[in-house]
């Protein structure tokens, strides 16, 4: 695998702006960078979970290019699978 795009996993729970954002319809990603006691006196950063979140960002828009494509082309499908499904309802050949 790519440089920073190794050992991630996504995680439901916890609570932050993104879940917020999400409610008004705003996609976005919330990624950890290795704090703990959040907003507390005893706050703390791990700086290498910091530093390799840092690799992650940078390994994901190293590969935006790519990831567009795809994105693109998963969009075009589901597009053309809403089309065709609308035209099966009024009786029309499918695309």
């Amino acid at each position: 695998m790519e440089k920073g795009l190794v050992n991630w996993k996504c995680t439901a729970g916890g609570s932050s702006d993104t879940r917020i954002w999400e409610e008004h319809g705003i996609q976005s990603v919330n990624l950890s960078a290795g704090y703990s006691n959040e907003h507390t006196d005893s706050e703390t950063l791990d700086v290498e979970a910091c530093y390799e979140v840092t690799k992650l960002v940078d390994g994901f828009f190293g590969k935006s290019r790519e990831l567009r494509g795809v994105l693109r082309g998963i969009e075009s499908k589901e597009l053309l699978e809403i089309l065709n499904s609308r035209r099966v309802k009024k009786s029309e050949k499918p695309l």
